[in-house]
């Protein structure tokens, strides 16, 4: 789903959809999560967490 915003395009999502972009994308490059959180700058269990949905806005 999209939403317009002052002119930008944000993207809203559930739990499940946004589990499924992260690990598409990560597998589609062919990087562990572990390498994925230290891409991002976040530890490997705060990168699963937000997969599994245990972190909420």
């Amino acid at each position: 789903m999209l939403r317009e915003k002052r002119g930008e395009r944000s993207v809203i999502m559930n739990s499940e959809e946004l589990k499924i972009l992260i690990e598409s994308a990560r597998v589609a490059k062919g990087i562990s999560q572990r390498e994925l959180a230290k891409l991002t700058g976040i530890s490997r269990s705060t990168l699963n967490d937000l997969i599994n949905g245990k972190i909420k806005k």
